[in-house]
């Protein structure tokens, strides 16, 4: 439970096509520091690579040797495995690019190009089956003729592609000049084109796949093989097409049965897929209150006691499946395997759930949601979510950044003249500014609900003008309504504190009438 409730990194950056980079000595060499730099420090501010500089003997992780062709007997042990994303985005490359120095008319062509082709060999065999594509770029001193006044350059490139077995639009030449970022702004986008061919290839590797299956045996591979093709469109920055096959995805999952088992798992999935379909927006806002819910279930369900399963918490996180229990990994069976253990694993994610602050979850959720109203303009639901906000930092007791959201808001709530949402505000505010022995704040919240616009009881009324006057003849006003029993001694002695202060330096407080709903 607690690990299910955050996202992997992986899925909430902007999935780049990763490249890597070998043969430049960026330690010993000027001229390779200087195209490493380029590449990275002067990068424009919308990337589409993820650039990385890679040793040329780096390993790659293997993929199977045996490709399955049946999926008859085939049992899936989950739906998405933790580490794919991250596998794709910063261990399987879609582009190696291999860097030498070597100009055309090099004394020593014939032995440089068995260097170079030997480097691409290693590479190769490193990669073995897998679709990444190999690059090679030449570093030249010299600046080329235009196509086709150098014959030799013709001669031996072709001779250079065949001995590294590439094809010709695989091999580049940069030469090292003071235009060097127009040189590799080019290249770049060579590198991108290559990249989405090279996650084309995977899409279609996926898809052959989903052919092979059967919709009552398999319902978690198709789910599992949108997800990629999604994510495989996505670092081809090709979302329309992304978006798509996250719906398709989510739609699969809708058709899941549901069971004891694959409960969490379902819902870790779906959660993934809402992420990347729906409005940002209203998605941090359901999230938010999602966890609030959440709070609500805590406070009911979870008891203060040390179970005997803690130690079933241990690989929590360092599962192989998103989603899935620690204490019964891969398990698809209808019925949990054994009750007892289950029990006490559901009682150790208990004890740790109640370890949780929720209202520093929900704050940056709402915080985020107000950033894309704030964006599109949607000036009512960005003040909405900062009310909510509000009430969050006064449940987090965080009384000054409650009071100061809630001033901001009221604002624009008693300009439309809404006096029941008004009315509500400030209520919340005036607990804060009497928490926090904001003399000012007080009365000037005592004074507007008084306001005949004010939703409130007669009573409620006199009760805030009897605090109003103790605070006009210096005296502690009475305690709020939603203040805590363990809290009240601590404020009274700060208005104490703050009335003294005002006694010795004759303390005025001025309050701005216009600002405030009529009386």
């Amino acid at each position: 439970m607690v690990s299910a409730c955050v996202f992997p990194e992986e899925l909430i950056t902007k999935p780049l096509s990763y490249v890597a980079l070998t043969g430049l000595d960026t330690q010993n060499n000027a001229i390779h520091r200087s195209i490493w730099d380029t590449f990275t420090i002067n990068r424009r501010q919308e990337k589409l690579l993820n650039i990385q500089l890679l040793p040329g003997d780096t390993d790659f992780p293997k993929r199977k040797q045996k490709q399955r062709t049946s999926y008859e007997f085939y049992i899936p042990k989950g739906i998405l495995k933790c580490n794919w994303m991250s596998k794709h985005l910063n261990v399987i490359p879609a582009v190696v690019v291999v860097f030498y120095d070597l100009d055309w008319n090099d004394q020593q062509w014939k032995e440089k190009q068995s260097e170079c082709a030997s480097r691409v060999a290693v590479i190769r065999v490193s990669l073995q089956d897998r679709s990444t594509k190999i690059a090679v770029v030449l570093i030249q001193k010299n600046m080329p003729l235009p196509p086709g006044e150098d014959p030799q350059a013709v001669q031996r490139a072709e001779a250079l592609c065949q001995a590294c077995q590439l094809p010709s639009k695989l091999l580049f030449v940069i030469p090292f000049s003071d235009n060097l970022q127009g040189y590799i702004s080019r290249l770049e986008g060579a590198f991108c084109d290559i990249a989405y061919n090279h996650y084309t290839s995977e899409v279609r590797f996926v898809k052959q796949h989903k052919e092979l299956l059967n919709k009552s045996q398999h319902q978690q591979l198709f789910v599992r093989h949108q997800f990629k093709i999604g994510f495989y469109n996505e670092l081809k920055q090709d979302l329309p097409v992304a978006l798509k096959h996250y719906k398709q995805a989510y739609q699969f999952i809708l058709e899941q049965r549901l069971t004891d088992v694959n409960n969490l798992e379902v819902k870790v999935v779906s959660g993934f897929l809402s992420y990347k379909t729906q409005h940002p927006g209203f998605y941090y806002q359901q999230a938010a209150n999602h966890t609030i819910i959440r709070r609500e279930r805590c406070k009911a369900l979870c008891v203060s006691s040390v179970p005997p399963g803690a130690e079933l918490l241990v690989d929590i996180n360092n599962l192989e499946f998103f989603g899935q229990r620690s204490w019964r990994q891969g398990c698809q069976a209808a019925e949990v395997p054994d009750p007892v253990i289950e029990h006490a694993g559901i009682q150790a994610l208990q004890l740790e759930e109640l370890k949780v602050e929720h209202c520093w979850i929900i704050i940056p959720l709402l915080s985020s949601a107000v950033a894309q109203f704030r964006e599109y303009k949607s000036v009512r639901m960005k003040l909405f979510l900062m009310v909510q906000m509000g009430e969050e930092y006064f449940n987090a007791k965080d009384y000054n950044k409650a009071l100061t959201l809630l001033n901001r808001v009221s604002a624009f709530y008693r300009g439309e003249k809404w006096w029941l949402l008004l009315t509500s505000i400030l209520r919340t505010a005036l607990n804060c500014a009497y928490l926090t022995a904001n003399v000012q704040d007080y009365v000037t919240l005592c004074l507007e609900l008084l306001s005949n616009n004010c939703c409130l009881e007669a009573d409620e009324k006199t009760r805030i003008q009897m605090n109003l006057m103790r605070v006009v003849k210096q005296m502690n006003p009475e305690p709020e309504s939603r203040c805590n029993q363990s809290t009240i001694e601590k404020v009274k002695d700060l208005w104490k504190s703050e009335i003294d202060v005002g006694k010795q330096n004759d303390k005025k407080y001025t309050i701005n009438l216009e600002s405030l709903a009529s009386f």
